[in-house]
């Protein structure tokens, strides 16, 4: 499994200017709860030995944010941002957010 291309849907409002001058991408890989190493193999490309997420001694997946340490559920999207940073996402919100984007 492949980090795939997503974009915000048009006409959402979740940043502070509006309208958007430019369409904004994330790529994202959802974690099925037995794929924790791809994903963490798929951060490591991004971050170079300095993986910002990690699997618990009790087999949960985390990820390291600026707000903590954030527990990544079964069926949550992994996606890294505009920024770089990486962060998990409910299917329901990912799904109203973003659109997926095929070449």
């Amino acid at each position: 499994m492949t980090a795939s291309m997503y974009r915000l849907k048009p006409g959402d409002v979740t940043t502070w200017t509006s309208p958007r001058p430019e369409p904004v991408y994330v790529q994202a890989m959802q974690y099925d709860g037995t794929n924790a190493v791809e994903i963490l193999d798929w951060i490591n490309k991004f971050w170079l030995g300095l993986c910002p997420a990690f699997i618990a001694r009790t087999g949960e997946l985390f990820l390291e944010t600026r707000l903590g340490d954030r527990r990544v559920k079964t069926d949550d999207f992994v996606v890294r941002d505009a920024l770089g940073e990486f962060t998990s996402i409910r299917p329901a919100i990912f799904a109203g957010l973003y659109e997926s984007v095929t070449s």
